[in-house]
């Protein structure tokens, strides 16, 4: 058996251990990836994403803390995960578990790597299902902490959004502008979009910010 399978017991029960045996599990992850010919590993990575069930969120928390070295493998699940998207997958966890691959400031990716993942998400902010627009939102506001020129790409596509035909996706764009301090200076929500999110939980179901 591999080295990275004789744990995926642990990782598929990752949310069932307790927060220090999460902890060393990570650990552990990110060792053998370190400890294991790359080509290898990599060939490992690519077996399991053609399992039916795999909990992805402590593979990514540790590969992410080496970035530099996985930014190839992370760049090409990106693009799979899309993919199946675009071709119709209706899997909510395709994007959602994506959120652990993003690194702490410490660790920048590439300019040619948030390129490539603004070129991918940016389109999904736009998609027709609300759930896969509003997990393409996250990742894009956690990728433009990295770079301000992607920053700045990001809230003008937001300030595009604030006039969309679907109002739940005018108050996410509002929401994140101004989480972010963007709001244009004489924006004005209209009087129906207010009592909408008052009378309606946008948000609900999904990890966010909150209104």
């Amino acid at each position: 058996m591999s080295l990275l399978l004789q744990y995926l017991p642990e990782i598929n029960h990752f949310y069932q251990l307790e927060t220090h045996k999460q902890d060393q599990l990570v650990a552990k992850i990110l060792s053998v990836s370190q400890d294991t010919e790359k080509a290898q590993f990599l060939n490992e990575l690519t077996s399991l994403t053609r399992q039916e069930v795999v909990v992805w969120d402590p593979i990514f928390e540790a590969l992410s803390k080496n970035f530099p070295k996985w930014e190839d493998f992370f760049l090409s699940e990106y693009t799979r995960r899309i993919t199946l998207i675009k071709n119709g997958s209706e899997d909510d966890e395709l994007l959602s578990e994506l959120g652990f691959t993003v690194p702490t400031e410490d660790r920048t990716p590439s300019k040619e790597f948030l390129n490539s993942i603004l070129a991918l998400l940016l389109p999904l902010c736009t998609h027709l299902n609300f759930s896969v627009a509003y997990q393409a939102h996250m990742l894009a506001d956690d990728w433009s902490d990295f770079d301000l020129a992607y920053s700045q790409k990001y809230e003008n596509l937001l300030a595009t959004l604030l006039t969309d035909q679907n109002w739940k996706v005018r108050h996410l764009a509002y929401s994140l502008l101004t989480y972010r301090n963007s709001l244009p200076k004489n924006f004005r929500r209209s009087f129906s979009d207010r009592l909408r999110t008052r009378l309606f939980k946008v948000f609900k179901g999904y990890d966010a910010f909150g209104p």
